[in-house]
């Protein structure tokens, strides 16, 4: 990838993980995104350009989508968008790739391959209580007032079916108080073109770092939940904008399952300014 001008990043961790021959720096590519960077939606566009044009050069430029594997790192300090939106990407050209996380002593651990959310290789998941990691929905009106919480996933479908059609998602395994005002602010704003928005979370409030399993979980079968309800919504006419709190391996999980989903809105959180951006339609992340 050199004649590309490609920067490679952490080379000798993925030595350690994967041997010394594995990964030349010829096969390694950088897309590095300041935070501070994305402060409007030009900015959103600028960098999805970047990584599709790196997902065309290396899997149609040079050997071809059937031939090649993206592995994928994103660091922690990335916006949760940005690895939303490779999901995406990697959906939207049915490209087969492997994700990582940081693991103990510095190295890249690995999570899931694509074929396992696609359904080709379903492997069960080592969690010891599943339960606390089970789907509950907190619902709130156009106002931010509370109308129903911890509902589970089919009270939610229930409440999509009869009418509840336009809303923001905020899927947050961390959930506050702060957040929850953010998203108030922008239903307030923008009237009628919302009935209100919901926060998505586990049964029990995750506290300190994720475990792997329970990482690998949420990524497989959390996300599945999600996503029958954005399917719901968006066949009913309805205008959702989804805007996600989790560690980078669920979002671009979250964002292959939702690359056909072309009328579903993103919603990106400006943290230099601490306030979220206007909603932008997905199908425009193709038209970049």
């Amino acid at each position: 990838m050199k004649k590309y001008k490609y920067t490679p990043w952490r080379i000798d961790a993925l030595k350690r993980e994967f041997g010394p021959s594995a990964f030349r720096e010829e096969k390694l590519t950088t897309v590095e995104i300041p935070p501070q960077l994305i402060n409007c939606n030009d900015d959103l566009w600028a960098i999805s350009r970047t990584i599709r044009e790196k997902i065309h050069i290396i899997g149609k430029g040079l050997i071809g989508l059937n031939n090649v594997r993206f592995h994928l790192y994103v660091t922690e300090e990335i916006p949760t968008t940005i690895a939303l939106i490779t999901g995406i990407l990697l959906g939207d050209e049915h490209a087969n790739f492997t994700v990582y996380t940081g693991g103990a002593q510095g190295r890249i651990e690995k999570i899931l391959d694509s074929e396992s959310i696609t359904g080709m290789e379903i492997k069960d998941v080592q969690v010891m209580d599943t339960s606390k990691l089970g789907f509950v929905a907190d619902i709130y009106d156009r106002e931010g007032k509370p109308e129903n919480e911890n509902i589970s996933q089919e009270e939610v479908l229930e409440l999509v079916k009869n009418g509840f059609t336009k809303f923001i998602m905020l899927v947050d395994l961390t959930p506050t108080p702060l957040n929850r005002a953010s998203i108030a602010d922008i239903v307030k704003n923008a009237g009628a073109d919302y009935n209100g928005f919901m926060v998505i979370k586990t049964k029990e409030k995750i506290e300190g770092l994720l475990g792997f399993n329970e990482l690998q979980y949420l990524s497989m079968h959390f996300s599945n939940r999600v996503a029958e309800i954005v399917e719901e919504g968006l066949n009913a006419d309805g205008r959702i904008a989804l805007t996600m709190k989790v560690p980078h391996p669920f979002n671009i999980v979250m964002g292959y399952k939702l690359c056909h989903q072309t009328n579903l809105e993103i919603l990106h959180y400006n943290r230099r300014e601490g306030e979220y951006i206007e909603p932008i339609l997905l199908k425009e992340v193709f038209a970049t």
